[in-house]
């Protein structure tokens, strides 16, 4: 029996390290983990959500400072801190926050450029430099392998 458990373990640790391509590379060991998020700061992400969807910023603030700092990483939560932010006149927070979206992935330029939460920070010297991330972050998700495939699957959608 002693054997067999160990003949498992053996037998599952080396599926795990062919799945995950073996050896990690300098790059991927150096990357630094993804922090896990709390009970707590997921619920604080849930209270300033909501918070700012009822048009309460200075609660939802604080709020959202909690979650990133409980580990939640979202790229729709720190575009809505930016724009509570940018409401609340808080322009180099809302800019920090909207450096933190498109770290997180967010891509989609055309609804910034559109969004009046917005219109305190356009003006402020960093607001062309994360809009010019956003856009570039657009493109490479934009970037295909397969061009026609990715045409296909983009007119359907329409």
């Amino acid at each position: 029996m002693r054997r067999l458990v160990i003949l498992l373990a053996a037998l599952n640790l080396a599926a795990c390290t062919h799945a995950s391509g073996g050896a990690t590379t300098p790059t991927q060991a150096s990357a630094a983990p993804r922090p896990v998020a709390t009970p707590e700061a997921r619920k604080a992400a849930m209270e300033a959500s909501g918070l700012a969807a009822a048009g309460n910023n200075e609660a939802a603030l604080p709020l959202f400072r909690a979650a990133w700092e409980g580990g939640v990483r979202s790229n729709n939560m720190a575009y809505n801190a930016a724009c509570v932010a940018s409401l609340l006149n808080q322009g180099e927070e809302a800019l920090t926050w909207l450096g933190r979206a498109v770290d997180e992935g967010f891509d989609d330029v055309a609804h910034m450029k559109k969004d009046t939460d917005l219109d305190n920070v356009r003006g402020l010297p960093g607001f062309a430099a994360v809009e010019k991330r956003v856009a570039e972050e657009e493109a490479k998700q934009m970037k295909a392998a397969d061009p026609a495939l990715r045409d296909e699957l983009l007119s359907r959608m329409e």
